[in-house]
């Protein structure tokens, strides 16, 4: 294995470090979406991951489960979509909200749990659909919006038309719309033309929002082929930037077969980094900062198991092999799983 260096990771002092997590309207993120990209989950669960709020905001859809896509599709077009949340809804608006939502959780389905459909044809309807957005739209008051669930449907469908609208989004004045937009693209991983407009989101890496920023990088984990060269560089660039991007980035790299975070992934290997460190923002008005929760500290070393196993580098196995007798069953697990898939491809490699 090589052990190569890489940036170095700022020295922690165990206990007072504080890491500080801005507030944001949350947006519809599933758990599975949150689950399958963000490198460090729980470092952003509390701010960016939506429940089914329009079910609990609006009380139970009056859309029944039988409704096909272009159901759906039918009342997104004849409504504009274009009011904010408000305590009271006009029935019609109510229904255009959850139509979104259902739409967004139907397509999230495999094929074989959703009817067949025209997906060109769904595609056009649902762009000409999200195109009535006008840019800059201040989404600072809704709970789950609408047009973010539309985007997302778009994502799902996984038509390379919904590429260029979406990309289109990056440039929106509103940091939430461009956020989504980061997070459809990375949903499309597997369409080639998403792939192909990685330039467009490696600018995100720039972002003035925070938030922007690490789903930016979260979607070049995604979209970028291992061993990408610009995108190695762009996400090394981020190493000395505040501690939950150089955590992010570090990973990212990993994701991407680069050591140059490996300083910081053998930080993020170590329970006692996770213990030490307690997480601040705002909840209901209050503020509030704690240590990560056990379940959250778990959930942190799975995701950096999975990372620092794409590197091979002697240091980050032997911490890896560690973790086999953590007292997180779901952290010895991932180390085991990690440490065994390594050992298959090694014994692979070294037949062929």
């Amino acid at each position: 294995m090589s052990d190569q260096g890489g940036t170095s990771a700022p020295e922690v002092d165990q206990g007072q470090t504080e890491t500080v997590v801005k507030p944001m309207t949350q947006g519809p993120m599933t758990k599975g979406l949150m689950a399958r990209l963000f490198v460090v989950p729980a470092i952003i669960v509390s701010v960016l991951l939506a429940v089914s709020v329009i079910v609990v905001l609006f009380g139970a859809s009056s859309l029944t489960a039988t409704r096909s896509i272009d159901e759906l599709l039918d009342v997104l077009e004849s409504g504009s979509g274009q009011r904010q949340y408000a305590a009271v809804l006009l029935p019609a608006e109510k229904e255009y909200w959850q139509a979104a939502q259902e739409l967004s959780s139907r397509l999230a389905k495999s094929e074989g749990g959703r009817s067949p459909i025209d997906i060109e044809a769904t595609a056009a309807r649902l762009i000409s659909i999200v195109n009535r957005y006008a840019p800059g739209r201040d989404h600072s008051n809704a709970g789950t919006n609408a047009q973010h669930f539309l985007m997302l449907s778009l994502a799902r469908l996984g038509s390379a038309s919904g590429v260029e609208p979406l990309v289109g989004f990056l440039n929106d004045p509103d940091r939430r719309t461009r956020r989504v937009a980061l997070q459809a693209l990375a949903e499309m991983r597997s369409i080639p033309a998403a792939r192909r407009a990685l330039s467009e989101v490696l600018r995100c890496l720039d972002d003035p929002e925070s938030e922007v920023r690490l789903v930016a990088c979260v979607a070049v984990a995604s979209l970028a082929d291992r061993g990408n060269a610009v995108a190695i560089r762009a996400v090394a660039d981020k190493l000395e930037s505040d501690r939950e991007m150089q955590w992010n980035a570090a990973m990212t790299l990993a994701r991407l077969g680069s050591a140059d975070g490996k300083l910081i992934l053998m930080n993020l290997l170590d329970r006692a980094f996770w213990n030490g460190i307690k997480v601040s923002y705002d909840a209901d008005g209050a503020s509030v900062s704690r240590p990560f929760t056990a379940v959250e500290v778990s959930r942190n070393l799975v995701a950096a198991v999975d990372a620092a196993s794409q590197i091979d580098d002697a240091e980050l196995t032997a911490l890896i092999e560690e973790l086999r007798s953590d007292e997180s069953h779901a952290v010895r697990d991932a180390a085991s799983s990690a440490l065994d898939r390594a050992a298959l491809e090694e014994k692979a490699s070294g037949e062929a």
